[in-house]
């Protein structure tokens, strides 16, 4: 018989221990459950040979303790584990890790992100405001420009620009 493959997720440094325990390893055998696991331990530095049992599903350690600081070493871990057996599963799947922060965080962060957004879009717009003044300011200049000159009517100017355009095409005035 083939030996079973286990998934090994090392835990030192990244689950705190107490009460004399450190918290080595999450085991886990897809092939027999992919709902549970074994939490590997030492206690006052030494490896145990028995296991904690862990449930995925619940993110909660099956085994419990008459010492209420062994019971709280426990019950502070274990989101932690589960928090190691989902970025182990990432990984090795490529996701994404889960989002663990707090709503206020999530929200604080979606709040960031909107003000950036809304300020690049003011910055877009006034852009745009600078653009279309200077479009006008050229405008008015041209028809500054157009216009009579001291002591000549409306009139007259138009009729000296009438002219000014005939005499350059006279073919057109022909009749």
């Amino acid at each position: 018989m083939a030996a079973r493959k286990e998934l090994t997720i090392n835990l030192q440094g990244k689950v705190p221990g107490g009460a004399g325990f450190e918290f080595l390893a999450l085991k886990l055998c897809p092939e027999l459950s992919t709902y549970f696991g074994r939490v590997l331990y030492s206690v006052d530095g030494k490896k145990q040979d028995k296991a904690f049992r862990f449930d995925l599903g619940k993110g909660i350690f099956l085994d419990q303790f008459d010492d209420l600081e062994r019971q709280n070493v426990l019950l502070h871990a274990a989101p932690m584990v589960m928090a190691a057996a989902q970025a182990a599963y990432a990984a090795t799947h490529g996701f994404t890790t889960p989002d663990t922060r707090s709503d206020s965080d999530r929200l604080e962060a979606m709040v960031e992100q909107r003000v950036a957004s809304l300020m690049a879009e003011q910055e877009r717009l006034q852009e745009k405001v600078m653009l279309q003044s200077k479009i006008i300011d050229q405008l008015v200049q041209r028809l500054q420009n157009s216009e009579p000159h001291a002591g000549q009517s409306a009139t007259s100017a138009r009729k000296h620009t009438y002219q000014a355009k005939t005499e350059k095409t006279p073919e057109l005035v022909r009749e």
